[in-house]
């Protein structure tokens, strides 16, 4: 029993060890990654909540250009030197119109230089002095306002826009724009990765200088300024701020009194602060719950190593002390006991029943597989027979087409002095519509041929292959100034018309999709597990991430004609070909931050 003793203490005192000092080691460690793991949730959700405030107000500014815009400063000076000029009339129309295009824009109208509403399309604020109103002097002073709220009657939140009308470098007169800011308070009610008690609130600064919390909170949806934080109350986040101060706060008190952490954000062209804040319970939770699981871990493991040790221990020692009493016996003189150690036999008749496991399972998968490969020859047969079917379909389409083209262009040539201006004009409407049809017959017969030719693939340099699809769009790239950056491309196996247009069909969508001035083009290649992955960046209107597979659908376009040129079958052509050539591609992406689009290729021959 002594042997078994000290084996015991010997185990004990391991476990004890070995997990007393990952706790040491591991506990601090937990809690810091745990707690920084808040910390930077809150902070991200910030950050986001910031640039979308920021795009807000930028199209908010746009609102206010264009209906400047429509109120030529003429109009005014016309009204000033002749006061029965009827504004009204010229300028009601245009803004009801523009109205009608945007929905939350509740009333537009114009202010004189001494604060006289003079036009607007509520009748009932025409002849209403606004000269001490804080907008119209800011907007006088050649200031665009945006940040002027308002409750209505019915408690409903009003954003005010105002800015300056200019006609031959003179103010003539104060447009100003009453609307629901329904994008900024959408965006304030987005709780996503906020948990139960978390929100994102935007205060602003109101006329005695404390803080009002202009968005409605997640506590109190009708509290859309109503509540007032008072300037002395320095421990609140909504203070911290707006005094500028964009850092994480742990255990600051927000407007309910109750301790938050808390990220706050600072928009300095209006003097808004955001803040993003979750109850400091909640927010730790998760990194008490992980230390408390940890440690729940660590003892069942040590109690396991305990219980593992003695059974070690008994398999060790029980035929110590078996061996101990037949010495005992045979030193009495007793030569009849034999040690009863045993044979494991049931060893050989649990290998034997694992291995007849073993044969009925292959002979279920063999029987699996062949019912798989059947199956997959009748999809193959079934696919060709679908794509020579749509191959002969759109090769028979573009007859009736040619036709269609031709008898209308010749009825416009013969007849051209018969036609009034709608049937010219229905004329083009059918050729132009014919044309479109061509071309996305010609994009179908594309589509079918990709995986149906019998294509040999070669080495391919795709540097030069690039360098060819950027020749091909030279008069496209030139025109819009876009910027095409290609770092170091690999050689890999392929067809080298596919993969061409796989990389005309990216930067040509990268171009055409981009509002800004100079669009930016990146293309790049990195080794990735035995494969190559292809990287095509670009700074374009990016796309909503619940898009992201649809894109690739064939015929499927986020945009109607009108706003963007396209068939709709160009990125489902890509992802066809990147498959074919035994890869995979997807996007990266989201709305107003440009889209990356990776495909994967493999890195030698693949077929």
């Amino acid at each position: 029993m002594r042997i078994r003793r000290q084996l015991s203490i010997a185990f004990i005192l391991i476990a004890v060890m070995t997990i007393g000092a990952t706790l040491a080691v591991n506990v601090p460690i937990l809690w810091s990654e745990s707690t920084q793991e808040a910390f930077d949730n809150l902070n991200s959700i910030a950050t986001i909540q910031k640039a979308s405030v920021i795009s807000t107000l930028t199209h908010y500014d746009e609102r206010i250009s264009y209906a400047i815009q429509l109120a030529p400063g003429s109009y005014l000076v016309q009204y000033q030197l002749n006061s029965s000029f009827d504004i009204q009339n010229a300028l009601y129309p245009i803004f009801i119109e523009m109205m009608e295009t945007t929905p939350s824009v509740n009333s537009i109208s114009i202010a004189s230089t001494e604060g006289e509403i003079i036009t607007s399309t509520d009748l009932g604020l025409i002849g209403e002095n606004i000269s001490q109103e804080s907008y119209f002097i800011r907007g006088l002073a050649r200031t665009r306002v945006m940040d002027e709220f308002h409750l209505d009657t019915s408690m409903d939140l009003h954003l005010i826009l105002a800015g300056t009308i200019i006609e031959n470098n003179t103010v003539v007169g104060v447009l100003i724009i009453d609307l629901s800011p329904v994008e900024l308070v959408t965006l304030f009610q987005q709780y996503a990765g906020l948990g139960q008690s978390g929100e994102a609130i935007l205060v602003a600064h109101n006329p005695d200088g404390d803080v009002v919390v202009v968005t409605p909170t997640r506590h109190n949806p009708d509290s859309s300024l109503g509540i007032i934080i008072p300037a002395n109350h320095t421990f609140d986040p909504a203070i911290k701020a707006l005094s500028g101060i964009e850092n994480t706060f742990t255990n600051v008190t927000d407007y309910r009194g109750t301790s938050v952490l808390a990220s706050t954000k600072y928009i300095e062209q209006v003097d808004w602060g955001i803040v993003v804040k979750i109850d400091l319970d909640e927010a730790f939770h998760s990194a008490r719950l992980v230390l408390l699981t940890h440690i729940i871990t660590s003892i069942a493991i040590a109690v396991l190593f305990i219980v593992i040790g003695y059974l070690i221990i008994s398999m060790i020692t029980n035929p110590i002390l078996e061996l101990k009493k037949v010495a005992v016996a045979i030193s009495d003189g007793d030569y009849s006991q034999k040690a009863k150690l045993g044979q494991i036999d049931e060893l050989n008749m649990l290998a034997e029943s694992f291995n007849q496991m073993t044969e009925t399972l292959l002979r279920r998968r063999e029987e699996l597989e062949r019912l798989v490969r059947e199956r997959t020859k009748e999809y193959e047969r079934s696919n060709m027979e679908l794509e020579q079917f749509a191959y002969v379909i759109s090769h028979d389409l573009r007859e009736p087409l040619r036709m269609i083209v031709s008898y209308m262009q010749l009825l416009e040539t013969r007849h051209y002095d018969q036609l009034d201006d709608s049937a010219k004009e229905y004329i083009s409407f059918a050729i132009d519509g014919s044309k479109r049809m061509n071309q996305m017959i010609m994009d179908l017969l594309a589509y079918s041929r990709v995986g149906r030719e019998n294509i040999e693939f070669e080495l391919l340099d795709l540097n030069e292959v690039v360098s060819i699809a950027i020749q091909n769009m030279k008069v496209l790239i030139e025109e819009k100034q876009a910027s095409i950056e290609v770092g170091e491309l690999p050689e890999i196996h392929g067809c080298r018309t596919h993969i061409a247009a796989v990389f005309q069909n990216l930067i040509s969508n990268a171009i055409k999709y981009n509002e800004s001035e100079t669009p930016t083009i990146q293309i790049s290649a990195k080794p990735e597990n035995g494969k190559w992955h292809f990287i095509v960046e670009d700074n374009g209107i990016g796309i909503d991430p619940k898009y992201h597979e649809r894109i690739f659908q064939i015929f499927r376009k986020l945009h109607s004609r009108a706003e963007y040129e396209g068939s709709g079958i160009g990125l489902s052509l890509c992802k066809k070909i990147i498959e074919y050539h035994g890869g995979n591609i997807w996007v990266e992406s989201e709305l107003g931050k440009g889209s990356e689009f990776h495909f994967v290729l493999p890195a030698g021959v693949n077929r």
